[in-house]
């Protein structure tokens, strides 16, 4: 998808379908009659403000993909086009199955109940459900790495002075992830009949906004236009605007 549509425009894609169907559908299918409520009505427009936020952000990493583009000499053809929509198409498709992951915190019954049973605490049993249905995420990913790994004869850089290094990184980032999804499981518990949908938009928002403001703060923006710091800035507060108003729908 990064060499089809670019990161920034594919992840706001898969971000913004994600938030739309894992917390609208959600409460559309089981709470649809409470759309009009105020709860309802306070969540749609967190996540309108949500996705208006990524659509800004979007906008500032498309903006620096021109300038860098330009710089380089390699302005876009009809080739590049086609990868683009392609690229588009890859993330919607990303963006509509990544919600199954929220999917099966609703539809985890079956498995928290016999944790629970078996001594587990209420607001734990959700880890159960992560082992289902996380596992599936590893063989996918695990099978495509393993392809491209093979297939580009990369395996020596597992050896590389710099690997050990690299690898303790990556096993630091696995454990904060896996901490951040623990925290949501235990979370949605606590948030009774919204849980799912109030929860599912925080979690992908908050996760954007500290990305895109860690790259303001360790200088990964430096070399940009301030055409690119005011969209990424104005998209920035747009997203803490949704993620404030979707906070207030859970005190609704």
């Amino acid at each position: 998808m990064r060499k089809t549509s670019g990161l920034a425009l594919g992840t706001a894609i898969v971000l913004g379908m994600n938030n739309a169907l894992g917390s609208l559908l959600l409460l559309v299918l089981f709470h649809g009659e409470q759309l009009i409520s105020r709860t309802g009505l306070t969540l749609i427009t967190g996540v309108a403000l949500m996705v208006a936020g990524v659509a800004l952000c979007s906008w500032a990493g498309s903006i620096k993909k021109e300038v860098s583009a330009e710089e380089a000499g390699n302005l876009s053809s009809t080739d590049s086009k086609m990868r683009v929509r392609k690229g588009v198409l890859l993330a919607i498709l990303s963006g509509a199955f990544g919600t199954m992951f929220n999917f099966a915190v609703v539809y985890g019954d079956r498995l928290r109940s016999p944790a629970e049973r078996a001594g587990a605490r209420p607001v734990n049993t959700n880890n159960v459900v992560w082992c289902v249905s996380l596992m599936g995420g590893f063989i996918v990913n695990s099978a495509y790495c393993g392809y491209f790994l093979t297939r580009n004869r990369n395996w020596s850089l597992f050896t590389a002075r710099t690997s050990v290094r690299n690898s303790i990184l990556s096993i630091v980032m696995r454990g904060t992830w896996k901490g951040g999804v623990a925290i949501y499981g235990m979370t949605v518990s606590k948030l009774e009949r919204f849980g799912p949908s109030i929860g599912w938009a925080l979690i992908q928002r908050t996760a954007i906004m500290a990305r895109n403001a860690m790259g303001l703060i360790t200088g990964d923006r430096r070399n940009t236009t301030n055409r690119f710091r005011c969209r990424m800035i104005s998209g920035l507060l747009t997203l803490f605007g949704g993620i404030a108003t979707v906070a207030l729908s859970a005190l609704g």
